[in-house]
């Protein structure tokens, strides 16, 4: 009896032992560095957490910390990878952390970065929308459409347009391009593709993307009664006509499978930079009727939200 007491004690001592030892062990070591705590870093955040779940996280705030110390507690505590999470985090990142993969979202533009060097551990989601995703739900809404125009500064998005160029040459279309290097050129710019175009896409440009040269695009557009493709939801409330933007959950759980793909080496050719791919369309039917403009009933049917 007391024999059997004793195997009792010992296996209930080892079923303890196992259940706190797995309870209070990880997989991976992961550190995220966050420029701001906003909402929509936080659901990028659980986005990523839904993915990379049998790992150990420890947080680090840009805006609580200098970025010297983050740099130094992140060289001093080794972790398995770093999720970076806005501009500002990737940027105080970027060159000081090498031995250690690197995997962002929440940068807008990241293209530029990538041409600079000091990338070979950095992968990541752009905030971009696939030119190609815009493009062609551009010439599902309005078939019509045979001349896309559009401002950029090639130092900004080079990138994007490039890739914009393949796809208009493969559906057709062409792709009239007016480039600025400076803020104060965007109105000419615009002026300049007046007769030429029969759409106006707005890229993701901080050169060009600035309330004045909203405003004029918005008033071109209305003019000469042509669609204009915004950034996102808050353009198409204010009279733009539609707009494709992203799921900042899905980019979370997007850079998470990426994340994974590189702790366990599954892939050894990890693509370094890929698009949102969650496609959000936004129509504002208003400045359809007032344009004489019709929307096919399916792609209101795909909407996310219809402003009427």
């Amino acid at each position: 009896m007391r024999r059997n007491k004793v195997f009792l004690l010992i296996i209930i001592f080892f079923l303890y032992f196992f259940l706190v030892k797995s309870a209070f062990s990880y997989t991976y070591k992961i550190a995220v560095v966050r420029s701001k705590d906003i909402k929509s870093y936080q659901n990028a955040l659980r986005g990523f957490r839904e993915i990379c779940i049998d790992s150990q996280y420890s947080y680090y705030h840009l805006e609580d910390k200098r970025k010297e110390g983050i740099i130094f507690a992140l060289q001093k505590e080794k972790h398995d990878l770093i999720l970076a999470m806005g501009s500002s985090a990737l940027e105080a990142l970027k060159g000081k952390i090498k031995d250690t993969p690197i995997v962002f979202c929440m940068v807008l533009n990241p293209g530029v970065l990538f041409e600079e060097g000091d990338i070979e551990n950095i992968f990541g989601v752009s905030m971009n929308v696939s030119p190609a995703s815009q493009i062609i739900s551009l010439k599902e809404i309005f078939p019509r459409v045979k001349r896309i125009g559009v401002v950029y500064n090639p130092i900004q998005t080079e990138y994007l347009i490039s890739e914009a160029r393949e796809v208009c040459k493969q559906e057709g279309l062409e792709l009239i391009c007016s480039e600025v290097s400076h803020q104060e050129e965007t109105v000419n710019a615009i002026k300049n593709l007046e007769d030429k175009i029969d759409a106006i896409w707005m890229v993701s440009d901080t050169t060009v993307v600035m309330p004045f040269s909203i405003k004029y695009m918005l008033l071109f557009s209305f003019r000469n009664k042509i669609p204009l493709f915004g950034l996102s939801d808050k353009y198409v409330k204010r009279g733009v006509l539609l707009a494709a933007s992203f799921d900042t959950t899905d980019m979370g759980r997007q850079a998470g499978e990426l994340a994974l793909q590189i702790l366990k080496k599954e892939n050894n050719e990890n693509p370094s930079l890929i698009f949102a791919r969650a496609l959000k369309l936004f129509l504002n039917l208003k400045t359809a009727k007032i344009m004489g403009l019709n929307i096919p009933e399916e792609m209101k049917e795909r909407a996310d939200k219809i402003y009427r």
